[in-house]
């Protein structure tokens, strides 16, 4: 039976590759260096879970205790392993004529505790040393992403992720020793002089004012000292630094497990990689595993989740994951880029969004929904703050950024990656503050895929995906007007078909329509001056596809699971080698 099946696929192939000829678009209509990839992600590609040192990840733990959320309850433990199959599939990128590939890196496989007091796995390391180094070797940029949603559950355990503030700067006394002398020079000096501050936590600020510190860390002083303003503060053994202004005692910590995770990378893999990639959709991040509570970790509030509350932690999530990105953007800013001579960025996804009708209420949904989506996150990059819809509609239980968060996240970025999947329409719904279960609700937006009874576009196999190629280019003009042109990349786009038999999936003529309408869009873009330098498909073989399981397959190679994951090129492989040819 096996011999029938690959004698089938070699005939399959031969007869693609006589007839499948270039589509009249191909690769000499875009700029010279224009960039041409596939992506991935760790916990999708890798597999190996319990091998190397790895720890477990928050998916880890989600696909075990929560079999019932995978469509055909399965998991990433072996996805189509390519830890032990990297150069296979780097070959596999070569002879298609790929430029790029973008990975993500396994936290837990480089840190398996979460952070670096709990030690540092070589082996993990050793792994995407290799990973890069046959990149290289072999012709193609490696575009690392960070974080890619697979959370060390060391943290998650620890203090929830990305649900605290921990996750961007732990802010901890470690019994220190504060000494007034008559000049008012306030120093550390260590255990057992003059003053004892007993170990505690500080708030998400890293301030506590002089009334707290007097009575939650029994802070005894031999002296009164009025002129307690602007003084410096001389730190032993770099444990922190403590600044004092009048009445407020702002304590800062050097544990940031992000920062320190990303800081990591740099150092380690830095001198190679040339573009970082913070983090991958933190929308989707949030609102699956926070709102819906169909990702993990696995919180809500609607859908008999264990814990969660989806009005609220989706927006403190949010917050976290925007200052983690800014605080390992600026690492890499001010410490390793212009040695380094590198980028970093982020990957958002957004739908396109077009109104159901031309009324004005209609167009004002549209436009709230995009503040609900890639404004959430695009507005704060580029100005410091969040969108106005946002505050007036979610209230206090949007957080804020301090003016100093503000100035940090505020151009924290070199390029902007860009995932695009599908568009949907949008109707104004009337704005109640009461009653609300999901932070959804806020925009005040009703989205559907139909108008007067015609879809949007053809569904492909997922449920959510419609496909609009339009979408693709206004959204990057959208991104040119109101963004002042920055660098996009489009690091994700792709199309799935259902889990269907080897020979249907190798005749994939609709991903291929895909590709070439989604690719003139955006040759359109280019030529009304987007600033877009790069494409990722999405994605290069058929992988584990989070709470869809293996059910949908969106590579351009598939791979057979019931037989030891071989690798076999689907008509797409081979027209992208042609397209990429000329």
């Amino acid at each position: 039976m096996r011999q029938n099946k690959k004698g089938f696929i070699s005939l399959i192939m031969f007869l693609v590759v006589l007839v499948e000829l270039v589509d009249s678009l191909n690769r000499s209509n875009f700029p010279d260096h224009f960039l041409f990839g596939t992506a991935s992600s760790s916990y999708q590609y890798e597999g190996a879970a319990n091998e190397g040192g790895r720890g477990p990840s928050i998916w880890d733990t989600f696909t075990q205790r929560y079999p019932e959320k995978i469509k055909d309850q399965s998991s990433g433990v072996l996805a189509v392993d390519s830890y032990h199959r990297y150069k296979e599939d780097v070959g596999i990128m070569k002879d298609i004529g790929f430029d790029a590939y973008r990975f993500s890196i396994s936290w837990s496989r480089v840190l398996p505790g979460g952070n670096l007091k709990r030690g540092v796995n070589r082996e993990g390391i050793t792994y995407y040393n290799n990973l890069i180094n046959q990149l290289l070797a072999n012709g193609l940029k490696p575009f690392v992403t960070l974080f890619h949603w697979d959370l060390p559950q060391a943290l998650e355990d620890e203090y929830g992720g990305f649900l605290s503030p921990n996750i961007v700067a732990e802010r901890r006394a470690l019994r220190v020793v504060v000494k007034l002398d008559p000049e008012n020079v306030i120093d550390i000096v260590g255990i057992g002089v003059d003053v004892a501050i007993e170990e505690v936590e500080v708030d998400a600020s890293g301030r506590r004012s002089a009334e707290e510190l007097h009575h939650d860390l029994m802070l005894k002083l031999k002296r009164r000292n009025e002129k307690m303003e602007k003084k410096t503060v001389k730190v032993k053994k770099k444990i922190m630094n403590v600044r004092v202004i009048r009445d407020m005692m702002e304590i800062r910590e050097e544990r940031k497990d992000f920062a320190d995770y990303a800081e990591l990378c740099y150092r380690e893999f830095g001198d190679r990689v040339k573009h970082w990639i913070t983090l991958n959709e933190p929308l989707t991040y949030t609102t699956n595993g926070y709102g819906y509570g169909i990702f993990a970790p696995g919180r809500c509030s609607i859908n008999n989740c264990a814990l969660g509350n989806s009005t609220t932690e989706p927006y403190l999530v949010t917050h976290h994951q925007i200052l983690a990105h800014a605080a390992a953007a600026r690492v890499y800013m001010d410490n390793y880029q212009s040695s380094q001579k590198g980028q970093i960025g982020i990957s958002l996804n957004s739908a396109w969004v077009i109104p159901l009708s031309q009324s004005k209420a209609d167009k004002d949904a549209a436009s709230r929904a995009l503040a609900f989506s890639y404004d959430w996150f695009m507005e704060p990059l580029n100005f410091g703050s969040y969108p106005a819809a946002m505050v007036k509609n979610v209230g206090d239980r949007l957080p804020e950024f301090s003016r100093e968060q503000s100035l940090m996240v505020k151009g924290s970025f070199d390029f902007i990656g860009v995932n695009y999947y599908t568009a949907s329409y949008a109707a104004h719904v009337p704005c109640t503050r009461e009653n609300r279960t999901l932070f959804t609700e806020d925009a005040c937006v009703f989205l559907t895929s139909e108008r007067d009874g015609v879809q949007i576009g053809p569904q492909a196999g997922s449920d959510w995906l419609y496909i609009y190629p339009r979408g693709i280019q206004d959204l990057l003009l959208y991104t040119k007007e109101k963004y002042n042109n920055p660098i996009v990349y489009i690091t994700e786009n792709g199309v799935d078909e259902l889990n269907e038999s080897i020979e249907e999936s190798l005749e994939d003529r609709f991903r291929i329509d895909f590709f070439t309408d989604h690719l003139s869009n955006i040759h359109s873009a280019l030529q009304n001056g987007a600033n877009v330098k790069g494409y990722f498909a999405w994605s290069l073989l058929d992988n584990f596809e989070w709470a869809d399981g293996y059910t949908v397959r969106f590579g351009m190679i598939f791979v057979d699971y019931n037989d030891g994951l071989p690798r076999y090129p689907k008509r797409s492989a081979q027209w992208f080698k042609n397209f990429l040819q000329y």
